[in-house]
């Protein structure tokens, strides 16, 4: 009875995150729908500070209301393939909710910083920031020293300016690289991808589900 029990608690406690993962992705869909209002932020903000103006305060609803902005144009998902054929090249498996986003919301361009990286470059600049070309760049991100502290892989996800970049474990932990600090190696962030994600999403905006 005891096995029993623990496995529907643990049954249960998959259904949540499951459930919470979904709600996530609804309202990452959802924010790429509206488009992201980035030529309105840095005419707002003159030193460019991308995240000096939350997409979801009132100031933010009301450009977007307004259409104040041009938004970028959403980018399509990309097909469960291309994620593979990058797993089984690399051998390095993309973190579930990594996978999701970039196969059910959009190849990239939301997201903390700049945005999370396309998947591949466009075939015009082969050596454009991209995931794929990113890692294999740096092998793996095991040549270079600054990225040997962690014991799993690190997939390159976002660009922060100033060469501060994101990067997310298989397993789904989020680590970050800031080559201005003292601190010689990529640390981890003590967050969860879906904790980073939501992080920048902040509350949910009125109208919209949470």
């Amino acid at each position: 009875m005891r096995h029993a029990a623990l496995d529907a608690m643990s049954a249960s406690h998959a259904t949540v995150a499951h459930v919470d993962e979904n709600v996530l992705l609804q309202r990452l869909r959802w924010r790429v729908a509206i488009g992201v209002p980035i030529d309105w932020i840095w005419r707002r903000f003159d030193d460019g500070t991308i995240n000096s103006c939350s997409w979801h305060d009132i100031e933010g609803q009301r450009a977007i209301r307004e259409r104040r902005y041009e938004p970028q144009v959403p980018r399509s998902p990309v097909p469960t393939a291309a994620i593979t054929r990058f797993e089984e090249r690399t051998g390095t498996a993309f973190p579930l909710l990594l996978r999701r986003l970039y196969t059910e919301v959009a190849d990239g361009g939301f997201g903390p910083g700049y945005g999370l990286f396309p998947l591949d470059p466009p075939s015009e600049h082969p050596r454009a920031d991209s995931v794929t070309y990113l890692y294999d760049k740096h092998l793996g991100y095991r040549r270079d020293s600054y990225l040997q502290g962690c014991d799993e892989p690190l997939i390159p996800i976002a660009d922060h300016g100033c060469a501060i970049t994101s990067y997310a474990t298989p397993s789904g932990v989020v680590w970050e690289h800031d080559p201005n600090t003292d601190i010689e190696r990529a640390v981890p962030t003590n967050k969860s991808l879906h904790a980073w994600l939501t992080g920048w999403l902040g509350p949910a905006p009125t109208g919209q589900r949470s």
